[in-house]
């Protein structure tokens, strides 16, 4: 959808990120100085809205979780790097740190698949009941 704002530029399509307009896409002025807005998608439902506002929280966590297992991994990866006695339980450890991070990413890879098929089905079940 092609749209010129108020000062003559071509908007730019975004998507809103608030609580209240969760993955709702609309259109704005591209310098913000003119005040051009208007919205591409139709309202949500409610409960779309709360399904959508949990998936996000869910993925926000996972990933504060797999930055956590990264920095984590680094720090025992440094320490290894320095030391000159490597043991097996040090190993170990690193072995086990790189199996939870492989998980935590495909915890996260599993939330953003939900996350988007949510927000297509109910999309697709908006435009059927027109």
């Amino acid at each position: 959808m092609a749209a010129k704002c108020y000062c003559g530029a071509w908007a730019v399509q975004q998507t809103a990120w608030t609580s209240a307009n969760a993955v709702r896409r609309f259109l704005a002025c591209p310098f913000r100085k003119c005040g051009f807005f208007n919205w591409i998608d139709p309202p949500l439902c409610d409960r779309a809205r709360a399904i959508i506002l949990g998936l996000i929280r869910r993925m926000n966590r996972l990933e504060a979780e797999l930055k956590n297992a990264q920095q984590t991994q680094m720090i025992t990866i440094t320490v290894l790097d320095e030391s000159t006695i490597i043991g097996e339980s040090t190993a170990m450890d690193e072995n086990i740190l790189v199996d939870e991070i492989k998980k935590k990413k495909k915890s996260c890879s599993k939330a953003m698949i939900m996350l988007l098929l949510t927000w297509f089905f109910i999309l697709f079940a908006y435009v059927l009941s027109e």
